[in-house]
């Protein structure tokens, strides 16, 4: 652990010495992400399903973790207000690992872990040896499938048996179709210059961390285009710690890394991704997706696997632009191998996965431990 997060946890410590002032609220849910200052994604459909449902008492701590001072600071303080969340409410529900929930996490308050992906292709948490504090403290974590049960036991540290295969609440809505069309016009509303174009989506996760620094690959797009048809059109969305990185952009080449994810996953005819979780979201949508895995030797050997990736992913893997562009010349795709793979990374798909949880969190929070 640094001496800032030591400095932090020493302030933390005498603050919550007086946790006996602030009693834990029966029916309070505190929502806490350090990743979206609004509710997306799961939160945003479990938020909706337990307001509809009544009885309950919501409240959101969210912000967007950046390095920099100034940032470091608005985090610390952020803290101390996390502290008084987690001693206030009966239950907390993250989507991030938490440094605050695992060293001060109160006696009779739960935390349910979301986590903010439906899956986990690389090692995460604590299967990595490069991590500054454990992490701990969670009561439940949510899962689209058994085949997680193991890496998530070990990454979040909690027994295999408080793992709930729920399915996550954000994927209920690529079961709807109305859903799924809404977002296909709202995206030709935004560029009605790519309605008829082939549109490829590249959606690459980080390498690196937040505390050493953050990088991306790399591919020659200008080269790859000049290869491809005329109505091939290539849009780029980076991962959200690095929305603010530019690849550029020309009449072909398109930076929507500030368009809503579910919005592209719709709208586009091919995705293209490497390491990154939301093959298992797109994989629902039965449409061609190619990982393009340039670093899989030293990924494979520095971070690791919690898959077979080059047996158990259902699209072409290629580890040069070479093979890539081999891959996007084709746009057929192998929908048996994709549905055996649905069949065990994404069990439920009946579009009810918001409702289990919900149901999950009611019975938690009749719990009187």
């Amino acid at each position: 652990m640094g001496l800032a997060k030591m400095v932090l946890t020493v302030m933390l410590s005498i603050c919550n010495l007086f946790r006996f002032l602030t009693p834990i609220k029966a029916n309070k849910i505190t929502f806490i992400s350090m990743t979206a200052d609004h509710l997306e994604h799961d939160f945003l459909a479990l938020d909706r399903c337990l307001k509809k449902r009544g009885g309950y008492d919501l409240h959101y701590n969210l912000i967007v973790f950046k390095k920099g001072l100034l940032d470091d600071f608005r985090y610390m303080l952020n803290c101390f207000r996390q502290l008084y969340e987690i001693n206030t409410s009966k239950l907390i529900i993250l989507n991030d690992n938490n440094f605050v929930v695992t060293k001060f996490k109160r006696k009779g308050t739960y935390v349910l872990q979301t986590w903010h992906a439906c899956g986990a292709i690389k090692k995460f948490g604590n299967q990595l040896t490069t991590r500054q504090y454990p992490v701990k403290n969670y009561d439940v974590v949510l899962a689209n499938s058994s085949y997680w049960t193991q890496a998530y036991s070990e990454a979040f540290g909690v027994k295999q048996e408080q793992i709930a295969i729920t399915g996550m609440p954000r994927v209920d809505v690529l079961m709807d179709q109305a859903y799924v069309h809404r977002q296909q016009a709202l995206f030709d509303q935004k560029y009605p210059q790519l309605k008829n174009q082939y549109k490829i989506l590249y959606a690459p996760t980080f390498r690196g961390n937040v505390i050493d620094g953050l990088r991306y690959d790399t591919i020659d797009f200008e080269k790859l285009l000049a290869q491809l048809p005329k109505d091939t059109v290539i849009l780029y969305k980076m991962h959200p710690l690095l929305k603010n990185i530019s690849l550029g952009e020309q009449e072909r080449f398109l930076n929507v890394s500030d368009e809503e994810l579910y919005m592209l996953l719709c709208s586009c005819d091919c995705l293209v991704s490497d390491y990154s979780s939301i093959l298992f979201d797109y994989s629902l949508l039965h449409k061609k997706a190619v990982c393009y895995a340039s670093d899989y030797q030293d990924y494979a050997h520095t971070i690791g696997f919690n898959v077979k990736y080059k047996e158990e992913m259902p699209m072409d893997i290629c580890e040069s632009e070479k093979e890539l562009l081999a891959c996007l010349q084709t746009r057929d795709f192998d929908e048996e191998r994709l549905r055996k793979f649905q069949q065990r990374f994404m069990e439920h798909t009946d579009g009810k996965n918001t409702e289990r949880v919900s149901d999950l969190i009611e019975r938690i929070m009749k719990d009187d431990r």
